[in-house]
């Protein structure tokens, strides 16, 4: 399996999703090519990218806004403080806000040199903080974080790397710390995850978590520990590689990383998103079709709740189509998660794990 496939996640495959029997399933007149997903504010709604930008109502599965852009959009986030307004951003690295049913965005932030793979709200929705990366010679390169004041569109802060892609943003709860990214699958470069005081722009703490790539981050409530989800490329004898998938539990102050290893049966987990009880977190992923045979046959996409203290599988459920299961999220009320393949929006109960919509974006 090539490891470029994983390492960036732009080769979606386009083949449709049939619903489980019983589904509730809507469908859009062109086939789609889904890679983020992101609640509105009350739960209402789910914003989607990739080939184009969506929203859907989620108890009908109507669509209510689509706007095609041109490229690949990576990444999507409703607004926490204005219901009607979302952010996108992907390949063409325009950051760009909307509110829902115009045709054109209201705002367009062109600081970004490369393609714009993360976008994150603020809690109280003062500021979005985006992450890009761009490539050289197969590897995450032109890493780039900003900070922008969601009022005026002005650029707060910024950060820069040459030997790494910033891939994956968080906020903590009360909106003091942000934590982002620096991945690298060079094992001399290494990874990590920095965390920053908003206010003072100092850097509280830089946790490695080796060579390979930090996919999503979450802070527990209170902000004194952090999630970490994603894996490494595992080069194998073809010349490709096999990705893992590996969670890191750390502190953003002082202390050392807590790791969790998880092995050999699934892909990279795709973004991490902490369940109410925060015992728990959501992940979307892929499993291999037969566990008995690693790197071998297809990879089928799965979402997944895991222990957040010991990576333990608790429950998962796969869906044929696609490479991996992406854009893992929990909506604000705690009640509701969700992820998508490829074509389909998955959105499944948090207490009971039963799904409650999927809603087919394409045939």
């Amino acid at each position: 399996m090539s490891p470029r496939c994983f390492c960036f996640g732009l080769l979606i495959a386009l083949a449709a999703v049939g619903a489980a029997q019983g589904q509730k399933k809507k469908t859009v007149r062109q086939r789609a090519m889904l890679v983020a997903l992101g609640f509105s504010r009350d739960g209402s709604m789910l914003v989607s990218g990739g080939d184009s930008v969506r929203v859907h109502a989620l108890d009908s599965g109507e669509m209510l806004h689509e706007a095609r852009i041109g490229g690949l959009t990576k990444a999507v986030a409703f607004s926490p403080a204005e219901k009607d307004v979302f952010v996108s951003a992907g390949q063409d690295a325009i950051v760009r806000f909307w509110r829902l049913k115009w045709n054109r965005p209201f705002r367009s932030l062109k600081e970004h040199k490369a393609g714009v793979g993360a976008l994150v709200y603020s809690p109280d929705g003062k500021f979005l903080a985006s992450a890009a990366a761009g490539s050289e010679n197969g590897k995450p390169a032109k890493g780039e974080f900003r900070l922008w004041d969601t009022e005026s569109g002005e650029l707060v802060r910024s950060e820069n790397f040459r030997d790494a892609g910033v891939f994956s943003i968080a906020f903590s709860s009360d909106g003091k710390l942000v934590a982002f990214s620096r991945t690298s699958n060079d094992a001399e470069a290494g990874s990590s995850v920095e965390v920053f005081d908003v206010a003072s722009w100092k850097r509280t703490r830089s946790i490695s978590i080796s060579s390979g790539f930090g996919y999503g981050i979450a802070f527990f409530p209170g902000g004194d520990q952090l999630l970490i989800a994603g894996g490494e490329c595992v080069p194998d004898p073809a010349g490709g590689c096999t990705p893992d998938g590996k969670v890191w539990l750390a502190q953003p102050k002082d202390k050392e990383a807590g790791v969790i290893v998880e092995l050999g049966t699934h892909a990279y987990f795709r973004g991490a998103a902490l369940l109410p009880d925060g015992t728990h977190f959501v992940t979307g992923t892929a499993t291999q079709r037969d566990p008995e045979e690693p790197g071998e046959g297809p990879l089928i996409p799965a979402v997944q709740v895991r222990e957040t203290q010991t990576g333990k599988l608790m429950w998962s459920t796969a869906e044929e189509g696609g490479d991996a299961m992406y854009g893992a999220g929990v909506s604000p009320n705690g009640k509701q998660f969700a992820c998508c393949t490829a074509s389909t929006i998955f959105v499944f109960d948090s207490q009971s794990r039963k799904l409650v919509q999927a809603i087919g974006v394409g045939d």
